[in-house]
């Protein structure tokens, strides 16, 4: 028997050089001792305030349901059966203007692995899965990038698929970037050099779940959604 889905509502050279570009990426993703630097943006300094979106959205924003998060095992392409995470979302452009829709959806696990949906997912399993929802409005990730025209009636729906790498995990984040136009310049001195870096950090919308107990051996029961919030990633 198919699952049934109800939907809830609601971005120096050589060796040295890839040293520091780590520096960096952890500085941002750790979001640490940030302060304002006036209008151009936040910079890496001695006070803790972590960026965050407006309250009220000041740039473009889309409408989505975020659909359940399953677990499935299906065939690879080489034939062995492996597991697959799986969710479906519906997208709809109330914005005032046409809008280019091209979303990623970042995973990451307690773990602290990150995994982009698509990446290693052969069309098997997405022919499999469309099939197994048998919705005929419903499209993978990659078929939707398109321009998405305004209104109720233009409404998209996504089948999103990662390869479940971790199947120990406890609890799950999805991200969900290129739903808002809203963004953050983020200054970074570099640790090595003392020079500011500037990042752009993307309004993207992070959904938790929690999964206690055996993941492999929870069946099609959807995973327990335990927070979500708009953030600056």
């Amino acid at each position: 028997m198919r699952p049934s889905f109800f939907f809830d509502r609601s971005s120096r050279s050589g060796r040295a050089s890839a040293a520091r570009r780590c520096v960096l990426a952890s500085l941002i993703v750790a979001l640490a001792l940030v302060m304002p630097a006036g209008p151009s943006g936040f910079v890496a300094g001695a006070s803790a305030s972590v960026p965050q979106p407006d309250a009220v959205p000041t740039r473009w924003q889309l409408d989505f349901q975020v659909g359940p998060m399953r677990l499935i095992t299906l065939e690879s392409d080489t034939g062995e059966p492996r597991a697959w995470w799986y969710m479906t979302l519906e997208v709809e452009n109330n914005s005032g203007r046409d809008q280019f829709f091209v979303p990623a959806f970042d995973l990451t696990t307690d773990e602290g692995q990150v995994v982009r949906a698509g990446r290693g997912v052969p069309g098997k399993v997405y022919r499999e899965l469309l099939d197994l929802l048998d919705d005929p409005l419903l499209d993978t990730q990659f078929a939707v990038q398109d321009v998405l025209l305004q209104g109720e009636e233009n409404a998209r729906r996504v089948l999103i698929v990662w390869p479940a790498a971790d199947l120990d995990a406890d609890e799950l984040s999805v991200f969900f970037i290129g739903f808002s136009g809203e963004n953050e310049a983020y200054r970074v001195r570099d640790p090595e050099t003392g020079e500011l870096r500037e990042f752009v950090l993307r309004k993207t919308y992070r959904v938790d779940y929690c999964v206690p107990g055996e993941m492999w051996n929870r069946g099609s029961r959807p995973f327990e959604r335990c927070g979500s919030q708009w953030v600056l990633r």
